[in-house]
């Protein structure tokens, strides 16, 4: 079984955009989670329809943006594992130009603008860019048991 999966493309809105575009220059650390941007400021209809995509309960999902400007550097995420899953999504709503690659554990994948990513936030994996001046911000999507 692949350590990261495609679930394809999803329309992400103007307004989910907008957000980011707020956020793009920054470049949060991976072990400050109070920087990430309001999980407010995702409309409920984008909401309803990634878990709708995703075949996931709305009620499960927690959102956050996530500026990753210079990349994240290699990590497991420190969610509680007793409210949640191990899987996370990751939806890259901001792309500079140049290849942007997400590692999760020992595979790579070269990631595309508004595409779903899954993959095991309990192993290491980090996000690389080619270009880190330009921006970049993902939404991450962590899954509640």
């Amino acid at each position: 079984m692949p350590k990261i999966i495609d679930h394809g493309k999803v329309n992400v809105d103007e307004m989910i955009v907008n957000n980011a575009e707020l956020i793009k220059f920054e470049n949060y650390k991976t072990n400050t989670p109070s920087k990430f941007h309001t999980r407010d400021s995702i409309d409920n209809f984008f909401k309803f329809s990634l878990s709708s995509f995703l075949e996931i309960d709305y009620d499960n999902l927690d959102f956050v943006y996530f500026s990753v400007c210079k990349g994240a550097e290699p990590h497991v995420d420190l969610l509680d594992p007793a409210i949640f899953e191990p899987r996370t999504f990751v939806i890259p709503v901001i792309l500079p130009e140049g290849k942007s690659i997400i590692t999760a554990e020992d595979e790579q994948i070269e990631v595309k603008l508004n595409h779903v990513y899954e993959f095991n936030h309990e192993k290491i994996h980090s996000m690389k860019l080619e270009d880190n001046e330009s921006g970049c911000v993902v939404i991450m999507v962590a899954v509640k048991r």
